[in-house]
């Protein structure tokens, strides 16, 4: 076999391995750059659930210390645990968030309270203060449990 020919294929050959070798590198870096995405994500969405954790935290005080209307406390951290713990729900003595909201969902807030009836607004109030008052005992136990809660 002539020697050029020889020669030829070699070159030819450590052109390809050339070519695949920088493919690798650049699908080795596609790789790479896809997992700190997917890591930066990953940490955005744990801080994101810390701090609705730490939101759920604050308004349970904040219904122990009186400083919110119980209502209004188990209206978001019910919202809050839809995100970041939605089987609480169900379990003792958290359930009562869920049905302080299910009794409420059903009155006006923001802008549309704002523009309902009067008499309306002091029945639904009124509806609302009984609620407050017949499930008290409840509201303050699973706001103290969750407080404490470890997420």
């Amino acid at each position: 076999m002539n020697n050029g020919i020889i020669w030829a294929g070699i070159a030819i050959g450590l052109l390809a391995v050339g070519a695949l070798i920088s493919l690798i590198v650049k699908k080795w870096r596609i790789i790479k750059n896809a997992e700190a995405e997917k890591q930066a994500q990953e940490k955005i969405k744990q801080q994101k659930r810390e701090e609705l954790i730490e939101s759920i935290k604050i308004i349970a005080i904040c219904m122990l210390e009186e400083q919110v209307e119980t209502s209004e406390g188990c209206i978001r951290i019910k919202v809050l645990l839809d995100h970041v713990a939605p089987e609480l729900h169900d379990k003792a003595p958290f359930s009562i968030f869920s049905t302080m909201y299910d009794a409420t969902k059903h009155m006006p807030t923001h802008g549309a309270r704002k523009s309902a009836d009067k008499a309306l607004i002091r029945k639904l109030d009124a509806e609302r203060f009984e609620l407050e008052k017949t499930h008290k005992p409840a509201i303050l136990e699973a706001s103290k449990a969750i407080k404490d809660y470890e997420f």
